[in-house]
């Protein structure tokens, strides 16, 4: 702030200061935009692989509690199996089919996630004692989540 010729003991900002000052203030005002906008982009992508991962749990929780409570089990293929009750009938059949472009993990033939699962493999040990459960999801952002997990089965 300076003395204002001709205007006598009056202070001020003349015009130019006050333009550098905007121009300034602008400037700030743009870039803590621009982080603002980076850092809703990473929470945006933070939350959705978060939500596929809980999706991945929430599936494979399903499977092995189902796994657990059966009486036996029939493997069909590698992406294909059955739990039975004491008298051999189905309580559960999973497997993964074809949806449009699409892979879908389906219970008694019902969806059980929205995503695509691009991989589901089942394989059990030389003793048939324990099987292990591998499930990759991929959401429509393209994030992409593998889950795994080993079942112990009753005897």
């Amino acid at each position: 702030m300076r003395w204002l010729p001709g205007r006598g003991n009056e202070k001020g900002f003349s015009v130019m200061e006050l333009m550098v000052a905007c121009s300034l203030a602008i400037l700030v005002m743009m870039g803590l935009g621009h982080l603002m906008l980076g850092n809703q982009a990473a929470w945006n992508w933070g939350m959705s692989k978060l939500e596929l991962q809980q999706e991945a749990s929430r599936v494979l929780d399903r499977m092995s509690h189902s796994l657990r409570a059966a009486d036996g089990i029939s493997l069909l293929n590698s992406s294909e199996f059955k739990t039975l009750d004491p008298g051999e009938t189905v309580l559960h059949h999973y497997r993964r089919v074809a949806s449009g472009s699409q892979y879908r993990l389906q219970e008694n033939g019902t969806d059980m996630q929205d995503s695509d699962c691009t991989v589901f493999s089942v394989s059990a040990n030389s003793d048939s004692s324990l099987l292990t459960l591998s499930l990759e999801l991929l959401d429509e952002a393209g994030n992409r989540v593998s889950s795994m997990t080993m079942v112990s089965l009753r005897p």
